[in-house]
């Protein structure tokens, strides 16, 4: 898959900003991780979200955060995610297909604005179709609010699911 390799070339970058001695702070990675790491993974990431090799470039945002945070990969990702302030990547595909899905139903200029779809033949298939809509506006509050039901940890010494560093 193209996209692992593109996010494994920008963790790359990443990696090697966190261990210069130029003063990047964990604001500046966590700023650059983002920008570059997961807006590359999640580029049209509605249409191949429900693919099996998601779990692959999950892997390599997985290892952005690390970096962002210094920590280990014994490390559970709660704590991983809430120490780096950025909701985990099914989270976040979730989210972003729900905009999509909002767009297709609003939007007359989409493609898709206004088709019928036909009857589903194969239920093992997850359709698009069957995705909640999410106005954009709300998408951030919709994805923190997967974040709490996703992470059920009730550990008082970290912060709870933001997305921001904690201080």
């Amino acid at each position: 898959m193209n996209v692992k390799a593109k996010v494994v070339a920008r963790n790359s970058g990443l990696r090697k900003l966190a261990n210069s001695n130029w003063g990047a702070d964990p604001k500046t990675l966590r700023t650059k991780a983002l920008a570059l790491s997961y807006s590359t993974a999640e580029y049209s990431s509605a249409v191949w979200a429900r693919s099996c090799h998601a779990k692959k470039v999950d892997a390599e945002l997985n290892n952005a955060c690390r970096i962002v945070t210094g920590q280990l990969r014994p490390t559970p990702l709660l704590l991983l995610y809430r120490t780096a302030g950025i909701a985990p990547p099914d989270i976040r595909r979730q989210t972003h297909e729900s905009t999509e899905k909002h767009k297709q139903e609003t939007g007359r200029r989409h493609p898709l604005f206004d088709h019928s779809y036909p009857r589903a033949r194969l239920k093992s298939r997850k359709s698009f179709r069957t995705v909640e809509s999410v106005q954009p506006d709300q998408a951030a509050s919709h994805r923190l609010e997967l974040w709490n039901t996703w992470d059920n940890t009730t550990n008082e010494a970290i912060q709870p699911p933001k997305e921001q560093l904690p201080s």
